[in-house]
């Protein structure tokens, strides 16, 4: 647990400081709050406003979670390459270090310095929305339910491909890969282009939206996910991402016992 402490905190305080994460993340919000902010031509003024707090609060979410995630992979893709580039990786496999602690630690490090600036902003908006007297107190427990729901199972899953995927290619081509999947993945109509974007493999929230909070956002006008599919499509999201860092561990062991 020491060890696993030891790694957790490194990468969390290398991740968090990055200028990338804050000026990406800065972007992003920044686009995204000033069209929520902003009049509406067609009804009242910016969110909180229309809806039901609850399905506005879903849509909030997931309306950041589309952008946020390929940022959140971007930066993700070098954490365990730039360890390797530097020699870092060398040297703690000549200590008691073991491949899966240090994976581990390298993953949650990631996962949650990642989620930081996006927990920040919709708590704070939520507060917003409370004080301005948009929405009742409860909608900060929606914003916790739909964070929860919606963006770690999303981040969970993204950046453990983003973390292990560069091990077995060059950093910018999974950044370049990885980019065209996130949209051709999630939000293309399979009607129009073959996608898996609607199937369960869909890893944008969208399912979690519709299913516990009745968004409004589809992505084919089709009838809203239910509470089931979008619990199953969670705990699909939550086992690619076992598959694929165990896949991780086991080519870490491996180079290690190579070396």
């Amino acid at each position: 647990m020491t060890q696993f402490i030891g790694v957790f905190r490194h990468e969390f305080n290398m991740s968090i400081r990055r200028k990338g994460l804050w000026i990406g993340n800065a972007i992003v919000i920044g686009l995204f709050v000033a069209a929520m902010l902003s009049p509406q031509k067609t009804g009242p003024d910016g969110s909180f406003s229309g809806n039901p707090p609850l399905q506005e609060t879903g849509n909030m979410v997931y309306m950041f979670n589309m952008l946020i995630l390929l940022v959140a992979g971007i930066l993700s893709s070098d954490r365990l390459q730039r360890d390797y580039r530097l020699g870092i990786r060398e040297l703690q496999s000549s200590t008691a270090i073991k491949p899966g602690v240090y994976l581990a630690g390298k993953y949650f490090g990631s996962v949650i310095s990642t989620l930081v600036p996006f927990f920040v902003t919709v708590v704070f908006l939520g507060l917003y929305a409370v004080f301005s007297g948009r929405a009742p107190i409860e909608v900060l427990k929606w914003v916790l339910l739909a964070f929860i729901t919606i963006a770690i199972p999303t981040f969970v899953f993204v950046v453990a491909f983003s973390l292990v995927c560069p091990l077995f290619l060059p950093v910018r081509v999974y950044q370049i890969l990885f980019t065209g999947y996130w949209f051709w993945g999630n939000f293309l109509n399979e009607k129009v282009f073959p996608t898996i974007s609607g199937t369960i493999l869909n890893s944008s929230g969208i399912y979690s939206l519709q299913g516990f909070f009745n968004g409004t956002i589809s992505r084919t006008g089709e009838p809203l996910h239910t509470p089931i599919e979008a619990l199953l499509n969670i705990t699909v999201l939550f086992i690619c991402a076992a598959i694929v860092l165990y896949s991780g561990y086991q080519y870490i062991a491996w180079q290690n016992r190579k070396a």
